[in-house]
């Protein structure tokens, strides 16, 4: 019987530290996230963009206090590139934090399509930016067929059902119907890049030709806001989030797959400019030289 207050007390004084402890976890937690910055990288050709797209799903519910895109594409297809877009707007009108895009190096086509939706873009001088524009090419392979000595026999109901087929030349009706879906979703980039960016939409239209831009002549056509490192981006984060003192910096979690199919994912996200992927489709992608 004598023990038993004894054992009473102590049971009692392990629940206060737990309590105690889990009160200070819980603060510095509470602090950690008022001081949070997302930090959402979006690098490569932009092709499967699931796991950046879970990334921005999973911030709806830890609710940072402001998100960096860390930017270093060319851009990729359509669909990825707007399913991108749609989500950066998702995270912005859910959560009412500030977004700020940084391009270090490359934020050309479908990335910069990216970037222009966050609430400011910086950039290194030296980057490239821009590229605002749709590309498709068609491979044919009907000269060479003709001299092996191959043919591809075709069975259809629609006129345009096999159009873009390697085994003949574009026909002009095939070529007219190509461009026309070009110039759609090229109009709907330009439309979203105007409301992003708050251009007047002819201004935009100028500059969509596909060029890319410096950063520092993007900075003088309206392309970016600031230009500057990672600090700077940081920094007008900090100034537009109202954080003060030490900014916690959250990545998304380390991919859990086996280290060959990491590398081979990381190689075809890592599809260079220039290299359109093998798919047949539309592209926000810009394929210059470098």
């Amino acid at each position: 019987m004598r023990r038993f207050p004894f054992l009473l007390g102590l049971v009692i004084l392990i629940l206060a530290l737990g309590v105690g402890l889990g009160f200070q976890e819980t603060l510095r937690t509470f602090r950690a996230r008022r001081t949070t910055v997302a930090v959402v990288p979006i690098r490569g050709t932009l092709l499967d963009v699931t796991k950046t797209l879970k990334w921005l799903r999973r911030l709806l519910e830890i609710k940072p206090r402001a998100v960096l895109l860390e930017i270093e594409s060319p851009g990729g297809g359509v669909g990825p590139s707007q399913e991108l877009v749609w989500a950066v707007r998702r995270l912005k009108d859910s959560l009412k934090i500030p977004v700020v895009a940084y391009i270090p190096s490359l934020g050309a086509s479908g990335a910069y399509y990216v970037a222009s939706q966050a609430d400011a873009v910086v950039a290194l001088p030296g980057a490239l930016v821009g590229s605002i524009g749709v590309i498709a090419q068609f491979p044919d392979v009907s000269e060479l067929g003709r001299k092996v000595g191959v043919q591809m026999q075709v069975l259809k109901a629609g006129a345009l059902k096999d159009a873009g087929t390697p085994w003949r030349p574009l026909s002009p009706r095939a070529r007219a119907y190509f461009q026309k879906l070009l110039d759609d979703v090229h109009a709907q980039f330009i439309q979203d890049v105007q409301q992003g960016r708050h251009m007047p939409l002819d201004s935009v239209k100028a500059l969509a030709d596909g060029r890319v831009f410096t950063g520092a002549q993007a900075y003088r056509l309206g392309l970016v806001d600031t230009l500057g490192d990672r600090t700077v981006a940081l920094n007008l984060l900090k100034e537009r989030a109202d954080i003060k003192g030490k900014v916690h910096l959250l990545y998304p979690p380390p991919p859990r797959k086996p280290l060959l199919k990491r590398l081979i994912s990381e190689t075809v996200s890592g599809i260079s400019p220039g290299m359109l992927p093998s798919q047949p489709g539309l592209y926000y992608l810009w394929t210059g030289p470098f």
